[in-house]
């Protein structure tokens, strides 16, 4: 039997504060997301018992709840450097991508398209602006934005299929 959310994050703890941390390079805001996050996965654990990638999932989780939590509280973060290096020093977490590769990866494979809808793009998955939102910012529709990024999504698919599942798995959350 296949292991549930809710005992990978037990068992998993402390790589998921490092996840926090390394995100928010706060240790208390990291300490109050993983709570956030514990308590939502908690409440909803019969709706997750199909969560295929429990790891990737509650990293997602962590990193929206991360993201939530800056806009929050929208303030400088502060970052302790003995803190972050005992923290991050011989961490197992897989390196990813900071917010600053992803937007310049995503520009390199969108190049075809005009920089506003590749601002647009990164806006919608990155930052979860709304589609609404980002539809009157252009002053266009909102379906003609929903195809514009059908669009960009094919041909991100064509030159990185790795980055649009990253990307699509961004959007689930």
């Amino acid at each position: 039997m296949s292991e549930t959310i809710v005992e990978y994050y037990e068992r998993n703890y402390q790589e998921l504060l490092k996840l926090a941390v390394m995100t928010l390079k706060d240790f208390d805001a990291a300490q109050d997301v993983l709570h956030d996050v514990a308590v939502v996965i908690l409440k909803k654990q019969d709706d997750l018992s199909d969560v295929r990638n429990c790891g990737a999932y509650l990293a997602q989780c962590i990193r929206r709840s991360a993201l939530n939590y800056i806009r929050k509280h929208s303030r400088m973060i502060y970052q302790d450097p003995a803190l972050m290096s005992e923290l991050c020093e011989h961490s197992e977490v897989e390196a990813e991508y900071d917010y600053v590769e992803w937007v310049a990866l995503i520009e390199d494979y969108l190049q075809k398209y005009p920089v506003e809808m590749r601002k647009a793009f990164i806006a919608h998955y990155l930052d979860d602006v709304p589609v609404t939102a980002i539809a009157k910012m252009l002053d266009i529709h909102p379906k003609a934005v929903y195809r514009i990024f059908a669009r960009m999504r094919d041909t991100l698919a064509k030159q990185s299929p790795s980055t649009l599942r990253h990307i699509n798995v961004l959007s689930l959350l």
